[in-house]
């Protein structure tokens, strides 16, 4: 008798878990959308009070 778990059940092999495409995505929205909202809110918060511009558009 093996003491290594058998792998498949009921008769398949099932694949290891994986994250997908929609998992990244909301990996990148939960991530990214407050990073980018809070670095748009200290750019405006410089720009009114001391005229700094350091957002991305202000190198066109």
């Amino acid at each position: 008798m093996s003491s290594r778990p058998d792998p498949r059940i009921l008769g398949h092999d099932m694949p290891k878990a994986r994250l997908t495409a929609s998992g990244w995505a909301w990996i990148a929205l939960y991530v990214g959308l407050p990073i980018l909202l809070l670095g748009n809110a200290m750019d405006l918060f410089f720009q009114w009070t001391w005229g700094w511009c350091i957002g991305v558009w202000c190198m066109v």
